[in-house]
């Protein structure tokens, strides 16, 4: 069975692509901070490479042709030379090794002359590859004797550098260098730092730009939709009022030709509900038309038409509907009467329909109140219908501009969504607030034309 939820897009396409940016931005991170890293300690084994091959250059120490005999004393030359690689910052211990993997020489003196045939950074370094590796000392480090000499949690870079004799093309020597890398340690945690920084600002950043994008483009999605239930609603309502017209007119006018007829009798003694009959089928023939002219689009000939005058005629046409209701319309009109572009009669239905609303909504005595006011800057008017009826409660209002949808036993739920499509298709703006029990208000605004 399908699902009747709707699809949220902003929802999916918010949890998508931060699950992605996550990913990607911590897969980035990993990437770029064991890049930096490795870099760093390369060009920082590198350094100590070139110091150790400048030494044996300076030095034309005795390591390239040292051999260690059999607990021989070690020569001064190949002493001093070691002396000067184990005095380097931060150095915590130097074995120096020959190519049968015997120290030849170490600042730890109990280590010269031992023999290590299971080491494979030895062997890298053996075969002229530059090896280093880092971490930080502590009981599964601590098998080394180097890292008895650091307290535990201790940064540590191990290096293992090749040097060579004046003409030989392999190694003659390794040079092992075990030091505790403090500023090294900060430059690492420095630079992983700015990644990781920078990372989680430009996920954030480009998380907020993917939002407001798709939010924006959601919001125009949605705002299409409307438009285009709108438009099936107008149809709608369009081809109905047309069949609605078809089958009213006609015996409308019949109706309206026989209470004529009535009215030229010299002995008609119902005169004044003929006279009622005609205007009632007057007003039905204007809401018809108004109501076709609904699902029309805009006429270009509109002329200017002063919306003072349009209020008026409004509630003149329902002076009997106030009777009914004994309730007394309050109008204030703007002084200036200014005057806005649209069909005067399509306007005067849409006001007497408000009115209508009001009044229906007031359930004994009560008010109703319509006030024009012109803008301070003199570009628009304001229309106000406010009553003091029942009000709409928060769950009516979140639907009530929906089309077809009415608490009215009788009504068709057209009216409201057809005003906001008539003041929204003349450039202006529709907005309903009310509160339950205290009555409604409803807000248009219109453009002034000269």
């Amino acid at each position: 069975m399908p699902s009747s939820r709707p699809f949220n897009l902003v929802r999916w396409f918010s949890l998508l692509s931060f699950g992605t940016l996550a990913v990607s931005g911590v897969v980035s991170a990993l990437l770029l901070s064991q890049f930096i890293e490795t870099r760093l300690l390369a060009l920082d084994a590198q350094s100590a490479r070139d110091f150790v091959q400048s030494v044996t250059r300076a030095e034309n120490a005795e390591v390239l042709a040292f051999e260690p005999g059999a607990g021989g004393p070690v020569p001064h030359g190949l002493a001093e030379y070691f002396s000067h690689v184990s005095r380097m910052p931060d150095m915590v211990r130097t074995n120096v090794y020959s190519r049968d993997r015997t120290i030849l020489w170490s600042s730890d003196q109990a280590l010269i002359g031992r023999r290590y045939a299971d080491n494979a950074e030895l062997d890298e370094a053996l075969a002229g590859e530059v090896v280093f590796k880092r971490g930080y000392t502590g009981p599964h480090t601590g098998a080394k004797p180097e890292h008895d000499a650091l307290p535990a949690g201790t940064f540590f870079v191990e290096s293992y550098i090749p040097i060579y004799g004046e003409n030989s093309s392999s190694p003659v020597a390794v040079v092992e260098l075990y030091k505790a890398a403090r500023k090294l340690e900060e430059t690492l945690l420095a630079a992983q730092g700015l990644v990781w920084g920078s990372t989680l600002l430009g996920g954030l950043l480009l998380f907020a730009v993917l939002q407001g994008i798709i939010r924006r483009a959601a919001a125009q999605l949605n705002a299409q939709h409307a438009r285009l239930v709108e438009a099936e609603t107008m149809a709608a309502v369009g081809e109905m009022g047309s069949t609605v017209a078809h089958g009213i007119r006609n015996p409308l006018a019949s109706i309206r030709s026989s209470a004529e007829l009535a009215l030229d009798a010299p002995d008609c003694n119902w005169r004044e509900q003929a006279t009622a009959i005609v205007t009632s089928a007057d007003r039905i023939e204007v809401a018809i038309r108004d109501l076709l002219s609904f699902a029309r689009p805009p006429s270009s000939g509109m002329a200017p038409a002063g919306i003072n005058q349009i209020v008026t005629e409004s509630i003149d046409g329902l002076r009997q509907d106030f009777q009914r209701k004994r309730v007394v319309p309050t109008v204030l009109l703007d002084p200036a009467n200014p005057n806005v572009r649209g069909d005067a009669g399509t306007l005067r239905h849409l006001l007497a329909s408000l009115i209508i609303n009001g009044l229906d909504a007031i359930p004994g005595e009560g008010t109703i109140k319509v006030v024009t006011e012109l803008s301070a800057d003199r570009r628009r008017v304001r229309v106000l219908v406010r009553d003091t009826g029942a009000g709409i409660s928060a769950a009516d209002m979140r639907t009530v501009m929906r089309p077809f949808y009415t608490t009215k036993a009788r009504g068709l739920g057209l009216g409201l969504p057809l005003a906001k499509r008539v003041i929204e298709r003349l450039g202006g703006t529709f907005e309903i607030r009310s509160v339950k029990g205290e009555g409604t208000a409803v807000e248009l605004t219109l453009p002034v034309v000269a």
